[in-house]
């Protein structure tokens, strides 16, 4: 991936730009999906669940 002539940058080289990861508790996510970003040493923060008004 090349973003406005920048080199291609891994996960692991953005990752150190993060602490967080927000993100839903849809079923899509896997454990596996989870454990690439919290090797990088980001939490994750999973939002609570919300009810249909």
């Amino acid at each position: 991936m090349r973003c406005r002539g920048r080199p291609r940058l891994e996960l692991g080289e953005r990752a150190r730009q993060f602490r967080f990861l927000i993100r839903d508790r849809d079923t899509k996510y896997t454990t596996v999906f989870d454990e690439v970003f919290t090797g990088e040493g980001i939490e994750l923060l999973r939002s609570e669940f919300s009810q249909a008004a």
